[in-house]
């Protein structure tokens, strides 16, 4: 009998707990201001940041971005930097806000030519030419003779860029449209040699394991 008292006597005190403490914190939520980890903050394309607010994660936030071109945020408040530009990004918890103003910098001018190997093979029988483009946009596309590659890249510094190719088209033999390869993705590291004015890619190994492009690590030269 005194055990199922006790037990009894436990769960009313958990609800009479709960009653009061949730109505508190509600209370507080509606009471505080709402503060971010950075007003303001300059990124490069590609590049992520994670916003957070002064509140617990478990207080629902409402994530919006001004230009979602420029920057994209995520409903836990993830930034992700899509081109040159300035955007704000607003939180809101129960009508509250707090802002955070988003700078993303230009590409390196290098980077806004259209660049190229140089064909080995003038046969094109076992390397052919292929053209990288860099988009203001913040996406990537690599054409080569029956391949069209493309995703989205990011700009680790002033001379090196990586790319992420999560979209791969291949023409095969007798095919008249493009077919996607599924579950192929691949990286390229770029960097910029600013005395000889040319570009060195380097491949992940995923890229040579698939075998379906003529593509090769080496120097691309501009237009």
């Amino acid at each position: 009998m005194r055990k199922k008292f006790k037990l009894w006597m436990t769960v009313v005190f958990a609800i009479i707990l709960s009653i009061i403490v949730v109505p508190m914190y509600s209370a507080k939520a509606n009471t505080l201001s709402i503060k971010l980890n950075k007003k303001s903050i300059t990124l490069k394309i590609g590049e992520t940041y994670q916003l957070k607010s002064n509140f617990s994660e478990s207080v629902s936030c409402t994530w919006k971005s001004s230009n979602k071109s420029i920057v994209t945020v995520s409903t836990t408040g993830k930034l992700r930097a899509k081109k040159a530009g300035s955007a704000t990004v607003t939180a809101n918890i129960n009508g509250k806000t707090a802002k955070c103003k988003v700078t993303v910098a230009k590409a390196p001018a290098w980077s806004r030519k259209t660049w190229k190997n140089k064909v080995s093979d003038w046969t094109m029988e076992f390397s052919s030419q292929y053209t990288t483009v860099f988009k203001s946009n913040g996406t990537v596309c690599q054409i080569g003779w029956r391949n069209k590659d493309t995703g989205y890249y990011r700009v680790l510094s002033g001379n090196k860029i990586k790319a992420y190719y999560t979209d791969n088209y291949v023409s095969w033999a007798g095919s008249t449209t493009p077919q996607k390869v599924k579950g192929y993705t691949y990286t390229v590291l770029y960097t910029y040699n600013k005395n000889t004015k040319t570009v060195t890619a380097k491949y992940s190994s995923g890229f040579y394991k698939q075998m379906l492009s003529n593509a090769q690590d080496g120097v691309l030269y501009s237009n």
